[in-house]
């Protein structure tokens, strides 16, 4: 197996394209995926106020996963699903488990 050394110095590393753009990207996609995942915790919310059909708890928990400070923050600011354990446990440690996985990940790369 190929250490990262010689990885890096074979060029299989450079993609052609500036890490600056795999940053900006990466950050595109994270305040989308966050801004949505609020944006659904707010809406249901307004939903369970005006009586209407609510938004399943599977799909709040699938939008906690693309965006867990969004679904925080929309649990926070809204007042909602805070009662409930599956939220009220679940998207804290959602939260940190992307935290974490993203602290490895940066720290690894660092590395190369």
């Amino acid at each position: 197996m190929q250490g990262i050394e010689e990885i890096k110095a074979a060029g299989a590393i450079n993609l052609g394209i500036g890490t600056e753009w795999v940053v900006f990207a990466i950050l595109a996609v994270s305040i989308v995926a966050n801004a949505m995942s609020f944006g659904m915790f707010a809406a249901d919310k307004g939903y369970a106020i005006a009586g209407k059909r609510r938004i399943p708890e599977s799909k709040l928990i699938k939008a906690t996963w693309f965006g867990a400070f969004g679904a925080f923050l929309g649990m926070r600011i809204v007042r909602h699903k805070t009662l409930k354990p599956k939220f009220a446990i679940g998207v804290p440690i959602i939260l940190l488990v992307k935290i974490t996985g993203a602290v490895v990940l940066i720290w690894l790369f660092s590395r190369i």
